[in-house]
Parts: structure tokens; sequence; C-alpha cells
């Protein structure tokens, strides 16, 4: 991967904000298949593949593989929401019961503290939880064209609307520093990527200026890179993806993160400091649990706990 350090000028133009977003992108064009009739043409066909693959004329190397030009500029390997120890309550829309919660319980089983790692955040996130606060995405790609591609900018399609209060799984942070070196405001109409500083010990990470202002990657064929992405949110809750502006053979283009399935996702908290009783109120959620770490040792995994009631 080629990083370039741009010039000081900043980009022409911008990306408008998006307030109602389109429907997600479409799936790719099917794969064109090609009917190979006769003996004779079976017999041409079967001597170009042992001569790829280098099984003839004394073997050899197999050629390089080429890109499909319907596939990806950029081929995404792996994309997956971290589990943040220094963020880890998670919220839903509706009402977790309790035997959903034993359940959940017993297939995390007895882990240290709240932190449940990443399989049980998924568990959670099968119930339609998302990250409260803050939600970081690690994505690992490879660049998928001949001529190379270069990631000029990424941006953030969002959906949003009023907070989750349905069920609360309350885990306190533990510190430690966020590792995303790219953040996006979704409080934002139009987030833009930004620089991250602070976060961990000090609060929840910080953005500043733009990112992409003084910096782009270039990717040869094949290529790695990986990108941490750290989404955070202090008024909404939002489905989104982003969107990666790209030159491609000298010509723009866009691709969107993740193009197929279901958004990532991420809620603001709905728990309010207290001036009066000098602590967090949860009383706007309709149900709360709290993480082991708040019940001195006296439970191994989400405990029950009374919204209207329970303070911290």
């Amino acid at each position: 991967m080629t990083f370039r350090k741009r010039r000081s000028a900043g980009k022409p133009g911008g990306t408008p904000a998006l307030k109602e977003r389109k429907p997600w992108y479409k799936g790719l064009s099917a794969w064109t298949k090609t009917a190979i009739v006769g003996p004779v043409a079976a017999a041409v066909l079967g001597a170009a593949i042992l001569k790829i693959v280098g099984l003839a004329d004394g073997g050899g190397s197999p050629a390089s593989p080429k890109p499909d030009p319907h596939s990806p500029a950029v081929m995404i390997n792996r994309l997956r929401m971290e589990h943040l120890p220094a963020e880890a309550s998670m919220a839903t829309a509706t009402v977790v019961g309790a035997a959903e919660v034993d359940r959940l319980n017993k297939e995390n089983g007895i882990i240290r503290g709240d932190a449940f790692d990443e399989a049980g955040d998924q568990r959670l996130r099968a119930l339609g939880a998302a990250n409260v606060g803050v939600a970081t995405t690690t994505l690992a790609v490879t660049g998928n064209r001949k001529g190379g591609v270069r990631i000029t900018d990424i941006r953030v399609l969002a959906q949003c609307q009023s907070p989750l209060t349905g069920t609360l799984f309350f885990a306190p942070t533990e510190g430690g520093a966020y590792t995303a070196k790219i953040g996006f405001n979704l409080d934002r109409p139009a987030p833009s990527a930004q620089n991250v500083t602070g976060g961990g010990d000090e609060g929840a990470p910080k953005f500043t200026g733009s990112y992409f202002l003084d910096h782009e990657y270039d990717l040869a064929l094949g290529e790695p890179a990986t990108f941490v992405l750290t989404a955070t949110t202090t008024r909404y809750y939002c489905r989104y993806r982003y969107r990666f502006e790209l030159l491609v053979n000298g010509k723009p283009a866009t691709q969107i993160v993740p193009d197929h399935g279901e958004p990532l996702t991420i809620t603001a908290p709905a728990y309010e400091l207290s001036t009066a009783r000098g602590a967090y109120t949860f009383s706007a959620y309709r149900a709360l649990y709290i993480s082991p770490m708040l019940t001195n040792g006296k439970a191994t995994g989400w405990s029950a706990a009374d919204p209207a009631s329970y303070v911290f």
C-alpha cells in the first residue's frame, strides 16, 4: 500500500448531506456462463487450462490471477465490529426478558468482568442490540484492479432516529486507548472522516480536522490494507454504511461497505446524569441489565436491575 501525503490545499467540492438516504446498493451482476459444445472445443479448452495451471510443457508457475471487471474495485476480506472494553454497553429497541438473558449468560459462560468478548457482542446483536455511544469497525481490504485503486475519501451514509430505549445492557467503561485513526461524528448531518485523538481514560474519542485532507492510499492489485473506523453519536440511533470514494483507472468511483445484508448500528445513551442525585439515572429504559462488575462478585453474568431506581 502506498500512502501519499497530500498538499495543503483541500479538495474541491464536497459530498452533499443525505437527509433521507437512498436504498442500499443493489448486488453485482451475475457471472457470464459460456457453453462449450463438441469434443474439439473441449480438447482445446482442456489444453488451455493445462497451460494456465502449469501442467503442460513441463510444468511451471500458474498465471497471475486477473480481477473480474465486474467485481468490486476494493475487495473486503474482513468486516468486524470490535469489542471495546472502553465502551461495552449495548441497547435494544425491545424488552429482552429474563429467560433470554439467562440463555445469554449460559452461552457467554463465566468470563472476567463485563467483557463478554466479541462472541458475546454478537449474541446481543442477534437480539437487535447496538453499541452505545461508540462503535468501531475494522475493515481488511485488498486492491482488485490491475491498474491499481486510489482511496481518496470515506464518507458515511446513515439513517438516524431517536435513541433505543427498550433494554440497556449497562457496562461501565474500563479505560484503554482507541485504536482507530479515522472517526465519524454521526450527530452531524453529513459525517466526514476526521482524525481520532484522546479517548480511553480521557473519555470518548475526540475528532479533529479532516483526515483525508492530507491522506490518500494507493492499492496495487492484491495489495492489502486495514482501516479501523470509529463512529460516535450522543443524539441518535443510526443504521449506517461507509462509502469509499475511489479513483479506478483514473476515473471517479464509489463503493458501499457493507454492500449487502444488514448495516452497522449505533445508538446514543438514553441514561442521564442527574445533578440532584449526583449519578446517572436509567428511567428512560423499559428494562435494565448490569454487568458483573457492578455486583461485587455476586453475579457471573448480566443481572436485572430496576431502571426506575438504579443509579450509577
